[in-house]
């Protein structure tokens, strides 16, 4: 279940998610509370360099929204004086089994890794879906932390050890690329997954892959990010 906060005495644009994480939908530059999905998605900007280095207040562009991991927010609308006003805004249910995701943020819409191999896009204003996306496995562990958003791409890790690049307005598939173990033969029973968040620095997705039981442990990829 996600579930948004607002607080009464608070202006529209400001948000609680899942009271961890206050996001502010800018003014400029993006489409009003409640457009259409169209357009919305069509004012969608690009995902700079620079603003994963430092994001805009409104934003959490990655994991722990920074590259040092503070998992802090600067905003400061929300705080002890008015936090007893706060009342449910939306509430999407999401689908049953484990889930560890963190939901990223920008340009007011959300995207979070549902589980079953779903990745989700919501108006953040509303809830509404803008669009979903169904990875196609035998491998339902939806136990990951995170995705990554970079120019017009959200990058998805799957727990069959597929990475999937997505258009950030349509859910089409711009590349998909499975990670090779480098030991596919082992007794045992143990396993590889792709349950940490991808990092984007200097046009490449940086991947951490998790062993359980595997000789060796796990390892860290490099993949670029066109491609």
């Amino acid at each position: 279940m996600i579930r948004l906060y607002r607080c009464s005495s608070l202006p529209r644009r400001t948000l609680l998610l899942s009271a961890l994480l206050c996001l502010t939908l800018a003014q400029t530059g993006q489409a009003q509370p409640g457009a259409p999905a169209s357009e919305l998605l069509q004012a969608w900007t690009a995902v700079a360099d620079s603003q994963l280095q430092n994001p805009p207040a409104q934003d959490w562009l990655m994991w722990r929204r920074t590259f040092d991991l503070s998992g802090h927010s600067p905003l400061n609308e929300i705080n002890r004086d008015n936090v007893a006003g706060l009342r449910q805004a939306w509430t999407v249910p999401l689908s049953s089994g484990g889930n560890m995701t963190t939901p990223l943020v920008h340009d007011g819409i959300l995207f979070i890794a549902d589980t079953g191999n779903v990745l989700r896009a919501l108006d953040a204003t509303n809830g509404n879906e803008l669009w979903s996306y169904q990875h196609d496995s035998e491998n339902f562990d939806g136990r990951r932390i995170g995705i990554a958003l970079y120019g017009d791409r959200v990058i998805v890790p799957h727990n069959d050890m597929d990475v999937v690049a997505l258009d950030v307005r349509s859910g089409a598939v711009v590349w998909e690329h499975s990670i090779r173990a480098p030991i596919e033969n082992f007794s045992g029973a143990g396993y590889y997954s792709l349950r940490g968040a991808p990092v984007v620095a200097d046009g490449m997705i940086i991947q951490g892959v998790g062993a359980t039981i595997v000789p060796r442990g796990g390892f860290i990829v490099g993949l670029d990010l066109q491609t």
